[in-house]
């Protein structure tokens, strides 16, 4: 839905290595392709795209060189007759967890992933408080019934911290009833 209807371009979405269909031979632990025989992590290359093409990422073989506008293979045993060297495609829109559309392991990914976990964070405080992380029912009454009674338990503890002074325990009604 966000690629098709939204028109996102990239999202950060880890990998999961619980019960994946990924073949780990092929992906490091970034989602990036490795060397078939020493399972070396291939070097990016960028981005390319053309005419009536899918938009994709280049992954070329670690041991291919750049010489005279051309790359040569240096490998001792290569595992592709191509003296370009092994080379490998990957498609951002065909799988958004394992081609999120940042390479994984750069700064731009690290950058975008920081923000994701703290904006992760901030859901999670805003649905602890109220119960809302670990519904029993699903139930529409009975939800509606849960929110409310959580929501009149936030607004006490917000009372209570107001009145003994102590502001940061507003988040937490757990703490306050320790303190």
């Amino acid at each position: 839905m966000f690629r098709d209807d939204f028109k996102f371009k990239r999202v950060a979405i880890p990998i999961n290595p619980r019960g994946t269909k990924y073949d780990n031979s092929e992906f490091d632990g970034n989602g990036n392709p490795v060397c078939p025989l020493d399972k070396t992590p291939f070097n990016f290359l960028g981005f390319s795209g053309g005419k009536g093409r899918s938009d994709r990422f280049k992954w070329v073989c670690h041991k291919s060189v750049h010489k005279s506008n051309s790359r040569i293979n240096t490998c001792e045993t290569p595992c592709t007759d191509s003296s370009y060297g092994r080379c490998i495609h990957t498609y951002p829109d065909k799988d958004f967890r394992l081609y999120p559309g940042i390479p994984r392991g750069t700064e731009h990914w690290d950058n975008l992933y920081r923000h994701r976990v703290l904006v992760e964070r901030t859901i999670y405080l805003l649905k602890d408080p109220l119960g809302a992380d670990s519904r029993k029912s699903f139930s529409s009454r009975t939800a509606k019934a849960e929110l409310l009674m959580d929501s009149i338990t936030q607004l006490v503890g917000v009372i209570i911290a107001k009145a003994i002074n102590k502001p940061k325990l507003i988040k937490s009604i757990r703490r306050l009833a320790t303190y």
